[in-house]
């Protein structure tokens, strides 16, 4: 499908030369589907409407007026427009109907594009880092499930994609994790009461200690088991960073004193932080997560720098303000957070749909099955419309990274495909 012909494509490219045309102004006009409308003049379906409240008033002129000079211009300058849809101006909208050849022309064509899906992003590749709410439970399923889906949907389009997941195994926060659930499995109160002081006296002289290096090593190969058939991105422990992080904070610390304070007596390292302080590394020098997110952060902003993209960090929303003011440390153009617990109700119901391709296929199935009589029902009309603006939509979301709107996009068609398979 040539998404250049998509019938929001064309209303936008008119519109914005109308108003040229008119007023000699720029203006990128906004194509909407009006589901419920009022007053739908004369025509019989609004299959897309757009606003011009916005416009008019920077323009000084009532919305009314200005669709009515907007729809004329369309009629004597825009014969595209004109005969591919019914166009008519109603309370500051401009209403369009498909007529029924382009309706046919614009379902051929998306499933055209179902087949071989494309993105209209000319950025080189996404990165995203997956930073998990819990020490050893990183990869939580709703977590998962998203990383599936974002694999997925960016690879069906073609856009390559790096994803690297950071798993706690060493930090502090790692360290009592491990206590923690050795004390909570352990029916034995007197090694419960051993395991407390041992990771007490661990945590404060950065103590070797048998049993954490043991529970360190269980916990790693227990993770490594399940997720030795995960697929959508590069895993990476805290352990096999140590050593770069120290060096890495110990650097930084000397070049950016402002934002960093030393604990001249200790191994401690704060970072300011909106007003807050980060600990960074305890006074025994004990790394604590914050410092390997803060590595990585350095790490995938160097590499995304050379591609003029923000990556996407999809971590817990209460780390959402470290992340971004740390990365203001490192870029100009900042990173995007994206917390799967958001988008929790749509990636659950999302995991019926075993891939994209097996979705779009049933897409071009559904379109390929459908009648007149069906097309000019005006609630399955609608549906339809939205199976034939997905194309557009996954790409715009895709490449503004709006992954919450990703997941409520697809997790719409999929309900607006069942009902039409119905």
């Amino acid at each position: 499908m040539n998404l250049v012909n998509h019938p929001r494509q064309l209303l936008s490219e008119a519109i914005r030369t109308s108003i040229k045309e008119l007023f000699d102004v720029s203006w990128t006009p906004r194509v909407i589907r009006q589901h419920k409308n009022k007053s739908y003049g004369k025509l019989t379906f609004v299959d897309y409407a757009v606003p011009c409240f916005e416009i008019a008033r920077s323009l000084g002129i009532s919305p009314e007026d200005l669709t009515k000079k907007i729809c004329n211009n369309l009629v004597i300058k825009h014969p595209c427009i004109t005969s591919r849809f019914t166009v008519d101006s109603v309370d500051g909208y401009i209403n369009f109907e498909l007529c029924d050849q382009f309706i046919y022309s614009a379902l051929k064509d998306s499933a055209q594009w179902y087949k071989k899906p494309q993105t209209l992003s000319s950025e080189a590749g996404f990165n995203f880092l997956v930073l998990g709410d819990e020490t050893f439970g990183d990869a939580t399923n709703i977590q998962r499930k998203a990383c599936f889906l974002i694999q997925d949907i960016y690879r069906k389009l073609g856009a390559e994609t790096r994803i690297k997941c950071i798993f706690s195994n060493y930090s502090k926060e790692a360290i009592e994790q491990i206590a923690n659930f050795f004390i909570k499995n352990n029916k034995d109160k007197k090694k419960k009461l051993t395991v407390r002081s041992t990771v007490k006296r661990s945590l404060r002289h950065n103590v070797s200690s048998d049993f954490i290096n043991e529970y360190k090593t269980r916990y790693s190969l227990q993770v490594r088991q399940k997720l030795q058939n995960i697929e959508y991105g590069n895993f990476i422990y805290e352990s096999d960073l140590a050593e770069e992080t120290h060096t890495f904070i110990s650097q930084f610390v000397t070049s950016h004193p402002k934002q960093f304070i030393k604990d001249e007596t200790s191994f401690a390292v704060f970072l300011a932080c909106d007003d807050e302080y980060v600990s960074l590394r305890t006074s025994s020098g004990i790394l604590y997560r914050a410092a390997f997110i803060l590595f990585l952060l350095n790490s995938i902003l160097k590499e995304t720098n050379s591609h003029s993209e923000s990556p996407v960090v999809i971590a817990p929303q209460y780390m959402h303000n470290f992340i971004n003011e740390a990365a203001k440390l490192f870029s100009s153009s900042g990173v995007v957070c994206f917390d799967p617990k958001v988008s929790s109700a749509d990636i659950r119901d999302l995991s019926s749909i075993k891939s994209l391709s097996n979705h779009f296929s049933q897409i071009i199935t559904v379109i390929s099955e459908l009648s007149e009589v069906k097309i000019h029902n005006r609630e399955t009309r609608q549906n339809l419309l939205i199976l034939v603006d997905l194309p557009i939509e996954l790409n715009e979301y895709v490449a503004d990274k709006r992954l919450p709107a990703l997941f409520d996009l697809l997790n719409n068609s999929k309900d607006k495909l069942e009902l039409l398979r119905t």
